[in-house]
């Protein structure tokens, strides 16, 4: 199988959370996505910003970019890694690579937390995948664009890092196993067998 590690961090937070949706998540690997929110929209819109591509629908300070992109440095944006893990591809696609590090960018419109991203899976597989030595997530937070309009006004930011460590190939073996039996038994596989399957995510 092909997998992504989007899926395999939705596939997590159904096992371990409240929120996590199965129906949302099979319906994206049978190729019917749900719709994006306009959070989802206004973050990929701050990831293009920073990445020096064009964008609609809002708006920010272009003095605030400018300080972001300072902060993030030089590097390489939208970079993919695929490599076998418990005997099915894993494709693990990160926001910036600079050397052995990686920057995770997230725009933010509600309370951000250090403690809701530890539990996560991505981060575990950027590590392993991209043979990197260091996740640093970058969470930006805005005020709610809905107060005025399109126009996204950027409060603060908060930064925090992750690392390898004993046991991360084991963690993200089992993840797999789990996923992949997972996907078996709801006949997910033919999906997720498809060329074209993670290779946009």
């Amino acid at each position: 199988m092909r997998i992504s590690t989007t899926d395999l961090e939705s596939f997590r937070r159904i096992i371990q959370t409240d929120y996590g949706r199965e129906d949302e998540l099979i319906s994206r690997i049978e190729g019917h996505p749900a719709p994006a929110s306009w959070q989802m929209k206004a973050g990929a819109a701050w990831h293009a910003a920073l990445a020096g591509e064009p964008y609609t629908d809002f708006a920010f300070e272009e003095i605030h970019i400018e300080r972001a992109r300072e902060a993030i440095g030089p590097g390489l944006w939208e970079v993919k890694a695929s490599g076998e893990v418990a005997g099915h591809t894993i494709v693990a696609k990160v926001d910036h690579v600079c050397g052995s590090k990686i920057t995770e960018n997230k725009a933010k419109f509600s309370q951000a937390s250090e403690i809701d991203y530890e539990p996560q899976l991505q981060w575990r597989f950027y590590l392993l995948l991209h043979e990197a030595t260091q996740v640093r997530y970058n969470l930006w937070s805005f005020k709610d664009p809905s107060e005025a309009g399109a126009w996204c006004d950027l409060r603060d930011v908060l930064s925090f890092s992750f690392w390898p460590y004993a046991g991360l190939q084991t963690d993200c073996e089992r993840w797999v196993r789990l996923f992949a039996d997972w996907a078996e038994a709801k006949n997910l596989s033919k999906f997720l067998q498809e060329k074209d399957y993670a290779l946009a995510r």
